[in-house]
């Protein structure tokens, strides 16, 4: 009897430490596989987020940048207003002059523009073309021939459109990227049109080269895991 109560005793112990041990492993496993899912939901949760950053901080980028192309040329639009109102129609030459060299120092002082522009509408002026400077080499800003309005059709918003377009709407505005009339260089262009009166003058705009918004977005390195 003694024999097969220690036989039974020691079956017990066995059972239970047995027992034990299954519950110390499945909750060794189940403790794993939680922890494991959560690392990993935690390391999801920060790499969104630092991802969201990267991106918020390339757009605020992109932002500032074009913000300060449009502060560049809305100084030159007010000074272009109040200088037509105060000079005589015999004189809008003089007044082209003065555009002329407000505009150079204002867009030496914005960075990655590519050219910058003063063109009078022809049915405004028969005399008076505007101007037109470039800056394809990095040195500085150069004028360049000017694109002969009157051989387009100004009516028409799918040609010429750094022109035709905010003539057409009357207001100032970005336009998607196109290749520059006599440069073959895809731009990007701030126009704003210009009035007297009431009455079409032209458009003064800017353009920058496309591939500096491309590096501003390339500058925005995403991680590879």
């Amino acid at each position: 009897m003694k024999k097969s109560s220690k036989l039974k005793l020691g079956s017990i112990r066995t059972k239970t430490t047995l027992f034990a041990v299954c519950i110390v492993v499945v909750t060794m496993a189940a403790a794993t596989i939680i922890g494991t899912f959560s690392v990993k939901n935690l390391g999801d949760s920060t790499s969104e987020q630092m991802l969201r950053l990267l991106c918020e901080t390339g757009e605020k980028n992109l932002d500032s940048y074009f913000e300060s192309v449009e502060q560049s040329l809305n100084i030159v639009s007010e000074r272009v207003k109040e200088d037509l109102e105060k000079t005589d129609p015999e004189d809008f030459g003089e007044h082209i002059e003065r555009v002329r060299a407000d505009f150079g120092k204002a867009a030496f002082r914005t960075n990655g523009v590519l050219t910058y522009y003063y063109r009078i509408d022809p049915e405004f002026s028969k005399t008076e073309k505007g101007f037109w400077y470039t800056n394809l080499d990095g040195e500085g800003f150069v004028e360049h021939e000017v694109t002969d309005i009157t051989l387009y059709d100004t009516a028409d918003t799918s040609s010429l459109v750094w022109f035709t377009v905010p003539k057409y709407l009357g207001e100032s505005i970005w336009l998607p990227p196109y290749v520059s009339d006599n440069l073959d260089v895809r731009v990007i262009s701030y126009n704003v049109p210009v009035y007297r009166d009431g009455e079409f003058v032209g458009v003064i705009g800017i353009e920058i080269d496309y591939s500096t918004m491309a590096s501003e977005v390339n500058s925005i390195k995403l991680y590879e895991n």
